[in-house]
């Protein structure tokens, strides 16, 4: 896959200016702002379904950290159609990516996300044959590296997006050609398991799902002939969504 650009999101970080380049695998060229290297940041490459991310260890201000030093920064990158994922070292100041680890998987990955603590990530996979699950991968804070731990069944229905909740005590799934959204709990080791606390059908072309800062709404933007956004009341306790009063 070739990305033509790449969309930059940070939950807690701000983009400052002037606009940069960093080197991306397979001769992609990521043009973005600087990011502020104190927070996780995601990188979205469009036009596929390739999601590039990178974490930073031990910041005080996220919850899970231990409040020491940062012990460097991680780009994990899913391989299309190659069932890998590679984790590349990101220097802060120039941008350089320097290939750390590969990690194979049962199958290809997509949709990427972490924790809050940054401990664990989370990767959506599937194929053209229908065979889909999320693997729960532990983050060694020394390098980088990924160690599987756990794999959920997501039934044959294909992840195009994935986050946690507030709390990382869930994880929501958004699915694209399957028009649902799912929540599955998250245990104690920090691996999603199931069976779901909840399944929710919206309509076809659900692209994105996530709770707000309170952890009391769910979101649920849909794009082409849907053209909304499904709203949600959230059980943070129980990891149910109940239809807002204005729904969508």
């Amino acid at each position: 896959h070739r990305a033509r650009s790449v969309e930059v999101r940070s939950d807690v970080g701000m983009v400052v200016d002037p606009p940069v380049h960093r080197r991306c695998t397979d001769g992609w060229r990521v043009e973005s702002s600087e990011i502020d290297p104190d927070h996780p940041a995601t990188f979205l490459c469009s036009g596929n379904a390739i999601t590039l991310s990178f974490r930073t260890g031990n910041d005080p201000r996220i919850e899970g950290s231990d409040g020491g030093k940062s012990l460097g920064h991680y780009v994990y990158i899913p391989i299309g159609g190659e069932n890998r994922i590679q984790i590349h070292e990101l220097d802060p100041a120039s941008g350089a990516l320097t290939l750390r680890h590969e990690l194979t998987l049962p199958t290809c990955g997509r949709a990427l996300c972490t924790d809050p603590g940054l401990n664990c990530l989370y990767v959506a996979l599937h194929d053209d044959e229908s065979n889909t699950a999320v693997v729960t991968c532990r983050i060694d804070a020394e390098d980088g590296g990924l160690t599987p731990i756990a794999e959920v069944d997501l039934e044959g229905h294909k992840s195009c997006y994935l986050s946690t909740d507030r709390s990382g005590r869930f994880l929501l799934s958004a699915y694209y050609s399957d028009g649902l959204v799912t929540v599955h709990p998250i245990g104690d080791a920090g691996a999603a398991h199931g069976p779901p606390a909840d399944r929710v059908v919206t309509e076809r072309y659900a692209h994105w799902v996530a709770t707000d800062r309170a952890n009391r709404y769910a979101f649920v933007p849909h794009v082409q002939s849907a053209n909304r956004i499904y709203q949600f009341r959230f059980d943070a306790a129980v990891g149910k969504l109940t239809a807002n009063a204005v729904s969508s």
